[in-house]
């Protein structure tokens, strides 16, 4: 038990300290890039943690290092997202939108709460990171698919 919550303590400090230093240059980043070159690295960013952190062992340098990353790549997520919609959304309604997005999100989170703790009890405590790890390629296709389709808006600028 002991183990287990340094793990998690571990996990929550290195991983937000990392988190706030590269939200700032993530964002800067996102900024510059077209939408389909940020979505789409971080989404395949998000697969590759998540499998590294199914294949790793708790107690090896590689678990403590992917730990950390993984808070850092789903920091990466939201800002992406963030700046993806800040982008393509007129500040006239940019308030409005963004607060159905945000009711969306909470319903679409809670909904992989559940599939994510069926995982883990069905199958260990491992598995919800593949889970993910299969909701990120899922994403990262329907990212691709969506750009090979021009439906995604690959400005560079915010909507004013």
């Amino acid at each position: 038990m002991d183990q287990c919550l340094f793990l998690i303590q571990y996990h929550i400090i290195i991983g937000c300290f990392l988190s706030i230093f590269v939200s700032y240059l993530t964002g800067k980043f996102f900024d510059s890039v077209q939408a389909k070159i940020s979505l789409s690295v971080t989404f395949m960013i998000g697969v590759l943690m998540q499998v590294a952190l199914f294949f790793s062992t708790p107690g090896q340098w590689s678990f403590y290092v992917t730990s950390a990353l993984f808070h850092v790549q789903v920091c990466m997520k939201m800002v992406s997202m963030r700046a993806y919609t800040q982008r393509m959304i007129p500040k006239e309604i940019r308030t409005t939108i963004l607060a159905n997005l945000s009711l969306s999100t909470s319903l679409a989170e809670l909904g992989m709460v559940q599939i994510l703790y069926f995982a883990f009890k069905t199958f260990g405590t491992s598995f919800p990171f593949l889970v993910a790890a299969l909701f990120d390629l899922i994403t990262l296709l329907a990212i691709l698919l969506l750009n090979a389709c021009s439906l995604i808006d690959n400005s560079k600028g915010h909507a004013d």
